[in-house]
């Protein structure tokens, strides 16, 4: 009717009953505006408006039409009745001291100026719209959800109030109807910038990750100069890989706000990944000072502690994030994943599980199940919903970490090439976020270690003769595990796990370490820096278990500072290696495990610099332990390994599967399982997809008679 009589009254306020009993209030409002725009002599046009203002909470609106009303003639028995509802309702006079006392933050002022309007006006949306937002402000949110709930019934035309609506729900993990508050309030106001970044957040909490960062970006149209926006669409940027733009708009979040807490949470984990540990750690304290009930810096704060080698800290940090937020999935995932590294797989499938229940959309939480156990054919299920969330509109880094975990579901059931597929995908998602790996460059610090460290190789002046320290040393994935694991199943050997202290002092101490040059000052500092850090893991143990495979690099610099120290050098299959690091989620640090023309590279490099420290340490201080021959002659090699650091044999060391201790990598399930073959010769079962890494066999032959010749 109306596409023929577009100034037809009747059908326009017919229209908008319509709508508003569809809940569509801003739709059906204009509706029963133009019906009396078009028919503005006709009395029932100005009563469905002043009534439809009436049930919109627009009491100030509703007065206001209502007195043209009666200018225009308006009376009757139904005029007196809607006049005298409106009497009965506070103006906007009576208003004003709550009002300010909400701007002001003046909670406590607050907060009985609203009750006393509730009691005195149970159906004035205004007093529960200030109420639940007092609430909200507060981080009261489970009494701001009813109260913002009924403001809605009074007000549903109130943007502000739909938008506080969304947060409440938000925060109680109801993302999807956070969503649409969040398109209401839009409906009505379309230029509303906190609105389009709040539906910015839920949207990415959904895992619809483009329609995400274009709310960022409209939100950042419409104001500039908006810190949360910012924020947001940095820690976006960074999910993305794109670390230059996140670094810039975080960096304008800071200047604008230097209090804001998130935007130190996305500047901390920039430093993080550039394994500026100390800068991080300072951004996300700040967080915790700016915003001590923020559960997210908490979480941030306990994956530092935790890559910090500070696992009570990691733990506490975990907790209180919880505390603070119940529905803190993430936090859940980060203890799930700290129970399994003390091998409790139970537990820790049992706290995954309940973190889906949370987020059924957790990328994290989903991944990590894959590690719990050998997924079998029965877990379909599992590998359905991975694949379904993976197709998703999703980061980058999510869609790697989906995919890593797919593809170790397909090789637990032995389907090969679909788990090459999901690998391959993962790897080439990764590399997008991976800084690129620098072949010159390794070949450059490789050739200044072998020519700065040359026989005879000697110990510093103040070099320590402790024997405490013991390291595993080589490529990662070729064993290291499983012998700390044997190790540490003796009475008088701790395994610390991987330990960036070496890794620290290479940095630290570049240009010595680079050309083999030390002043007195820098041995003291390796010395006693080496054995605290060994004490703070285990004060009384003989030896202390340093298995950070990187340490290869530093094997010259080790030896000089600590001569009586033992080094294990943990030889496999070169190809089986390279494949079992390209089946990782590394950390971006590993820049050449996701191409495997640059897997092939850093094997070689190693290989080049390995056999050059074989041919310098003493033999009584290094010994090459080969995955191959572990696996085949547990007892022999362990007896001799044992033997090499120094003790006597313990028969628990061949029992290393029953004990229990954390064991914090990519190995954790097979580090606590009896010896199993399986996993040798495994690049057999994807010959055909490692072109690059076949020829590195050869050299495997070459190393295992320079070893054992």
């Amino acid at each position: 009717m109306l596409t023929l009589d577009p100034n037809n009254a009747a059908a326009h306020q017919g229209l908008g009953l319509a709508l508003w009993r569809q809940e569509r209030p801003a739709e059906a409002f204009r509706h029963y505006k133009q019906a009396l725009e078009s028919a503005p002599g006709q009395g029932q046009y100005w009563l469905g408006y002043i009534e439809v203002l009436i049930s919109a909470g627009l009491w100030d609106s509703a007065r206001k039409i209502l007195q043209q009303g009666k200018a225009h003639g308006l009376a009757g028995a139904r005029l007196q009745e809607l006049e005298a509802r409106i009497a009965a309702i506070p103006d906007e006079t009576r208003l004003q001291p709550l009002r300010q006392a909400v701007n002001q933050g003046d909670y406590a002022r607050a907060k009985p100026l609203a009750e006393a309007l509730m009691r005195e006006c149970p159906e004035h949306g205004f007093a529960y719209k200030m109420l639940g937002g007092v609430a909200l402000a507060q981080g009261d949110d489970a009494v701001a959800l009813p109260l913002l709930q009924k403001a809605a019934q009074l007000l549903p035309l109130d943007a502000e109030n739909l938008n506080n609506l969304g947060i409440a729900l938000g925060r109680q993990g109801q993302a999807n109807e956070a969503v649409a508050q969040y398109r209401k309030a839009l409906d009505l106001v379309p230029d509303f910038a906190a609105a389009h970044n709040n539906l910015g957040s839920a949207l990415k909490y959904l895992c619809a990750r483009d329609e995400s960062i274009q709310a960022f970006r409209t939100a950042l149209k419409l104001q500039p100069d908006y810190p949360d926006a910012l924020t947001n669409l940095a820690q976006a940027c960074h999910d993305d890989g794109r670390l230059d733009e996140a670094r810039v708009h975080v960096q304008n979040a800071l200047r604008l706000d230097p209090a804001h807490a998130n935007a130190h949470l996305v500047m901390g984990k920039l430093l993080e990944e550039q394994e500026d540990f100390p800068g991080a750690l300072d951004h996300y304290q700040q967080a915790v000072r700016h915003r001590p009930n923020l559960a997210e810096a908490h979480l941030y704060l306990g994956n530092l502690y935790k890559q910090w080698e500070n696992p009570a800290a990691a733990d506490a940090s975990f907790r209180r994030a919880l505390e603070l937020d119940p529905h803190q999935c993430d936090a859940l995932v980060a203890l799930a994943d700290m129970v399994l590294d003390r091998g409790e797989f139970a537990q820790a499938r049992e706290m995954l599980e309940r973190a889906l229940q949370i987020n059924p959309g957790s990328v994290e939480a989903t991944a990590l199940l894959a590690r719990v156990r050998k997924m079998t054919p029965e877990d379909s299920a599992w590998r359905d919903a991975a694949l379904a969330l993976s197709k998703g509109s999703l980061s980058l880094r999510s869609r790697a970490t989906l995919l890593y975990a797919v593809a170790k579901f397909f090789d637990d059931v032995a389907d090969y090439d679909r788990a090459f597929e999901h690998l391959h995908q993962a790897n080439s998602c990764k590399k997008q976020l991976t800084p690129r790996y620098d072949r010159d460059n390794q070949e450059r610090l490789v050739g200044y270690l072998i020519q700065h460290y040359q026989a005879p190789i000697m110990a510093l002046p103040g070099a320590s003769e402790s024997a405490r320290p013991l390291f595993i040393v080589g490529m990662p994935r070729s064993g290291t595990s499983l012998m700390e694991q044997v190790l540490s199943s003796h009475p008088e050997v701790f395994g610390a796990g991987e330990l960036r202290f070496w890794n620290d002092q290479m940095k630290a101490h570049k240009l010595a370490y680079v050309h083999n040059r030390y002043t007195d000052a820098a041995v003291g500092a390796l010395v006693s820096g080496c054995l605290e850090n060994l004490d703070r893991h285990h004060a009384q143990a003989l030896r202390v278990v340093d298995k950070m495979p990187g340490n290869f690099l530093a094997l010259g610099m080790i030896h000089r500072v600590f001569p009586q120290a033992r080094i294990l050098h943990a030889m496999r299959n070169p190809i089986d290696t390279c494949l079992s690091i390209y089946f990782q989620n590394f950390n971006l640090q590993h820049t050449y495990a996701n191409d495997l023309e640059d897997l092939a590279h850093y094997w070689r490099q190693y290989h080049r610099l390995i056999a050059h420290w074989r041919q310098l340490l003493p033999q009584e201080v290094f010994l090459d332990v080969p995955y191959e021959a572990l696996i085949e002659d547990q007892e022999g090699w362990s007896r001799r390994i044992i033997d090499f650091i120094g003790l006597d044999w313990d028969d628990r060391c061949l029992e290393f599967h029953k004990t229990k201790r954390k064991v914090g990598t990519a190995s954790n399930w097979q580090a606590r399982q009896p010896i199993y073959k399986s996993s040798k010769e495994r690049w057999r079962n994807y010959e055909q997809h490692l072109g690059p890494l076949l020829p590195l066999a050869e050299w495997y032959d070459l190393s295992w008679v320079q070893a054992n010749g």
